[in-house]
């Protein structure tokens, strides 16, 4: 199983939730975060270059009193959400004390500004070379004083984050 698949990251916030409530520690705070994306090149009608990427991962922020502990994992398979807190916990409750340790509060009025799109990774990868194809070739039919093109290129990429904590944050 690829651990870097695709996932739902406000349903693994809300496992890492529930697991950081079980996992005897006072208060949590998790950042879950996916991005992907394409860059390709064509030339001469051609796929020269292509790079297709996935990665994802979570941060935790585990407070046991004022004793602090951050953890890390690419990986976002449930045996790894587990492992992590249980390993977060545990640092937590050797960690020194420190008075500055604390959580952010929900915050009244935070509006969502609403900028994912959510058809923008319907365009299959087949399509977008096609796109690019086409272009290529309309620009030596544009004009007939266009004899020759270095390449076309083409990128895009999305990220989605969640932060949520077990004071009430979930954005």
């Amino acid at each position: 199983e690829d651990r870097r698949r695709r996932v739902d990251i406000e349903t693994a916030a809300k496992q890492l939730l529930g697991l950081v409530e079980r996992s005897g520690v006072d208060e949590g705070e998790v950042y879950v975060e996916t991005s992907g994306g394409v860059e390709m090149v064509i030339r001469d009608q051609a796929v020269e270059r292509l790079k297709k990427r996935e990665s994802g991962g979570f941060a935790l922020r585990l407070m046991s009193g004022k004793r602090l502990a951050v953890v890390y994992s690419s990986d976002l398979r449930p045996e790894s959400l587990e492992k992590t807190v249980a390993r977060g916990a545990d640092l937590a409750r050797a960690a020194a004390p420190d008075d500055a340790n604390s959580l952010v509060e929900p915050a009244e009025g935070v509006a969502d500004v609403g900028v994912y799109d959510e058809e923008f990774g319907a365009i299959p990868f087949d399509r977008k070379v096609t796109l690019l194809k086409d272009i290529e070739t309309l620009a030596f039919a544009c004009d007939p004083l266009v004899k020759r093109i270095e390449s076309i290129s083409y990128g895009d990429s999305r990220g989605e984050v969640v932060v949520a904590n077990t004071r009430g944050v979930f954005k």
